[in-house]
């Protein structure tokens, strides 16, 4: 131990205090006193203190009463207390640990005893506190490296967004490119009418408006959205379909959406968005691979504190011995996979939405349940 620790001595007869201090003057530790429990307390709460050494006999506040207040709160709750006490009853000790005690001493003691128990105790503290670090130092950088495989997650999508984008396109450029090119030979061989003129407008207005809603859905799906907040689940679910069917119906693939519930959940839009998006693609892939006329059945309803939003596929279901490991990081039964989509999905869902993605086999396909939370952290239910 390198640092100086403070260690507290509280008593209310002078000369044990004089006594412990003495055994302790050697050891480099700066040394605080108290004469009563109520001057302990005081001084605890406006002092970093790292070790208290307690008598329990004392007027007024007693050392059971000390130690019992300083646990209950945050500053001191993890300051370890050394009883130093006449009470060598067995109930006294029981009560001692009961109240947050961490070792207890009887008088007299030994200067030997005195110091090794203390030095322990001060070894075991900073052992934890080093721990406590280390815990935190690797919950951040796996935060990261799930921020990292997320944002991975969604560049790989971006090129299937394009493709479908630019398929939904075609139609609406088409359409437009025609009305243009009806108003053109019309205005050769005769006078167009105002109200010819703007039907024409009118048309190519909502081609434009469909179009820049398309790349607003595309743009919203890939910001690094991080705000938490309500939001309807069900109109999630419908945008990120809407971007997916082109392709879908390219596909022959038919998905039908319908709630049991009320729909509004918290959460963050984008990430339970993303689990969505895998979901759909997924089934997609299954059925273009297995060469099936896919149907996808995506029903909403309740769940008590959460909305359960479950994708049944026709899609011959999750062989029965991998079903346990499809959500596993790096696990795939696509050639060219790369085994983070499921793995995000249960990323996503536990430890940033609070909630959670199972699969199970039923009927003639799979069945993928998400459970999305519909409180705030708060606790306050929508209804």
């Amino acid at each position: 131990m390198s640092r100086k620790f403070t260690l507290l001595i509280v008593d209310d007869v002078a000369k044990n205090i004089q006594v412990a201090a003495n055994f302790l003057k050697d050891e480099n530790y700066k040394l605080m006193f108290a004469t009563s429990g109520e001057n302990a307390l005081r001084t605890i709460q406006e002092n970093e203190i790292d070790l208290i050494l307690l008598d329990i006999m004392m007027p007024g506040v007693d050392g059971f009463e000390v130690a019992r207040r300083v646990k209950t709160t945050t500053k001191g709750k993890n300051i370890p207390i050394i009883f130093v006490t006449a009470k060598s009853d067995e109930e006294s000790i029981k009560k001692g640990f009961a109240v947050g005690g961490v070792d207890y001493i009887t008088k007299p003691f030994h200067q030997e005893e005195l110091i090794a128990r203390v030095n322990n105790h001060l070894e075991l503290t900073v052992l934890r506190k080093d721990l406590e670090r280390k815990v935190i130092e690797e919950t951040e950088k796996r935060l990261k490296s799930q921020e990292m495989l997320i944002q991975t997650s969604k560049m790989a999508d971006m090129g299937d967004m394009i493709g479908a984008i630019a398929h939904q396109w075609k139609q609406p450029l088409n359409s437009m490119a025609i009305v243009v090119q009806e108003v053109l030979e019309t205005s050769k061989f005769e006078d167009i009418k105002t109200e010819d003129i703007q039907g024409c407008v009118d048309k190519v207005l909502d081609k434009v408006r469909f179009m820049s809603d398309t790349v607003g859905d595309f743009r919203n799906y890939f910001k690094l959205d991080k705000e938490y907040g309500y939001f309807d689940a069900q109109e999630a679910v419908q945008k990120v379909f809407n971007m997916l069917c082109p392709q879908f119906k390219k596909n022959s693939i038919k998905v039908h959406i319908s709630s049991s519930a009320e729909t509004v959940v918290y959460g963050i839009q984008n990430e339970f968005k993303q689990v969505v998006l895998n979901i759909l693609n997924n089934a997609r892939d299954n059925f273009i691979e297995k060469k099936i006329q896919g149907e996808i059945e995506i029903v909403l309803m309740d769940a008590k504190d959460f909305l359960s939003v479950n994708f049944q596929d026709n899609g011959g279901g999750v062989p029965e011995d991998i079903i346990y490991k499809i959500f596993e990081q790096n696990f795939t039964t696509k050639k060219n996979g790369n085994g983070i989509g499921l793995f995000m999905c249960k990323t996503i869902m536990q430890d940033h939405l609070g909630g959670d993605i199972t699969v199970t086999n039923k009927d003639d396909g799979a069945l993928f349940s998400v459970l999305i939370p519909k409180r705030s952290m708060n606790n306050q239910i929508i209804t």
